[in-house]
């Protein structure tokens, strides 16, 4: 290592002969798993969406609304099996999707490069007139940073090419050993189909900057922090919070992680004199015994709503949990999964909903036990715990036959005929809009105007309650602001 140090202050370094590093993009050609966002949208794995949101007071009604992501499979891509879209009939957006990339030094050029085609048109083929504009671009923060909207973000020219594939190209100066690349696109006028498909997505970094007077070198300079530093693996860049109560932390794991709570979306607060922590699809809270549970989101005191985003999911049915056993009843734990396993099917007029499955392979011993011996008929208890009960039968969404839901205590299942996949809606997230008032679907908005917690978080009051009286043992100051600490 000391040789290579001497030489490389006598020699001169041709940048074409660069050795650059390999991709550093994580599923980058987007054929990896993906995550449900809300109803309907499907991520990339290590991907992050982002979109403007929408002011009512301001934006005209067909501007700046929310997209549909897909992660698809066999649909327009450049090469592989799978892209990456999003789009909105009818509608204009701003949006993308992003992700944090660890450097392999603080200094060099990194060079981002993404394929993308676009079509804004009339009709169900591809190409078709008006072939309106949609501009595309790609964005690097060379400091790490997550706000798509800050500063800090370098973009490409803008590319207006439609329908055919067409490459963005960006390199800038690396400024610490993390950035976040950013690929973006905005219709301009919302015609009937409007949709942006990216494949092949690269980030590479050159050699580290040559000194600017070669002189003998010490030992290498420390690298530069990371604006949101410090991190550590309770933080998730994802949304910006992080898991620091210890009780939630442990609970967090042992009972399935990101794939049963989604990513942190606040911080601990005080809510109704339990401690709480809002997910994208569960609410944990310290009980009065001491004890992590879970809200009971879907209740008549939070969200009795059957409409979210325009999903539209079965109401809460008597008749159905009327056939439930009563607690205390002979037998009740086995009677009440007997309950489960009749009412939540795996096949559904002919679909393979997987509902009883999905709920039955909630958690694994593993992550319940660790390397101890797995105590017999606990692993049934722990998906009541996660779930409660189904309190509907499954019904399709009338809006779109390819969805089918079932509503539960806890959540709602979501099956997608169109990637054969079940999993819980982020129903959490809505509770977290209707609180703070932004990202609020027009349709919960409407459904949740009279509820206590519609838009009770203003920081400018005490406790930083908009009503206190309707909260009592409540205090929202600093629960919706991102950050690791805390």
């Amino acid at each position: 290592m000391p040789l290579l140090l001497i030489l490389a202050t006598v020699l001169p370094v041709a940048p074409a002969a660069a050795q650059t590093s390999g991709n550093l993009i994580t599923n980058g050609d987007f054929e990896g798993d993906a995550y449900g966002v809300g109803c309907c949208s499907n991520v990339a794995k290590g991907w992050t969406p982002f979109w403007k949101i929408r002011d009512p007071a301001k934006d005209p009604p067909d501007t700046n609304h929310e997209p549909q992501y897909g992660n698809n499979r066999g649909d327009r891509r450049r090469d592989g099996n799978g892209s990456m879209s999003w789009g909105k009939d009818y509608a204009k957006f701003d949006a993308g999707i992003f992700q944090k990339v660890n450097l392999p030094q603080s200094s060099g050029q990194i060079t981002l490069t993404a394929w993308a085609a676009s079509w804004s048109g009339n009709g169900n083929s591809w190409g078709g007139a008006p072939n309106a504009d949609v501009t595309k671009m790609i964005g690097i923060d060379p400091t790490g940073a997550t706000d798509v909207w800050a500063s800090t973000v370098i973009w490409s020219p803008e590319n207006h090419a439609a329908s055919d594939w067409t490459q963005l190209t960006l390199t800038v100066d690396a400024k610490s050993n993390a950035a976040t690349v950013f690929l973006r696109a905005r219709n301009a006028y919302p015609e009937q189909r409007n949709a942006v498909f990216w494949d092949s997505v690269e980030l590479k970094m050159g050699p580290p900057a040559a000194a600017a007077t070669p002189v003998p070198s010490g030992p290498a300079p420390p690298p530069q922090p990371v604006n949101d530093q410090p991190q550590d693996e309770r933080y998730f860049f994802q949304t910006g919070y992080r898991i620091a109560d210890d009780q939630f932390w442990d609970y967090f794991n042992k009972r399935g992680g990101v794939r049963t709570f989604g990513y942190p979306v606040s911080r601990k607060f005080r809510l109704l004199g339990s401690d709480v922590q809002i997910f994208q699809r569960r609410v944990m809270q310290k009980q009065a015994n001491g004890q992590v549970g879970l809200l009971n989101v879907l209740d008549q005191d939070f969200m009795p709503y059957n409409s979210f985003n325009n999903a539209q999911i079965p109401a809460f049915d008597p008749a159905v949990v009327g056939t439930a056993p009563a607690p205390g009843a002979p037998n009740y734990g086995q009677a009440i999964l007997d309950y489960v396993k009749r009412v939540a099917p795996d096949q559904w007029n002919g679909l393979s909903v997987d509902f009883y499955s999905t709920f039955n392979n909630s958690v694994t011993a593993r992550e319940v036990f660790g390397t101890v011996p797995a105590q017999p008929g606990i692993l049934p208890g722990i998906d009541l715990e996660l779930w409660g009960v189904p309190t509907s039968n499954p019904a399709p969404d009338p809006k779109n036959a390819n969805f089918v839901y079932q509503r539960w205590q806890r959540g709602v299942m979501h099956y997608d005929k169109t990637t054969g996949t079940t999993q819980g809606l982020l129903l959490a997230d809505y509770f977290k809009a209707i609180i703070t008032g932004q990202n609020l679907p027009p349709d919960v908005a409407d459904a949740a105007k009279n509820s206590r917690f519609f838009q009770q978080y203003n920081p400018a009051n005490a406790r930083s309650l908009a009503r206190p009286d309707q909260l009592p043992d409540t205090d929202l100051t600093g629960a919706f602001v991102p950050g690791p600490t805390r």
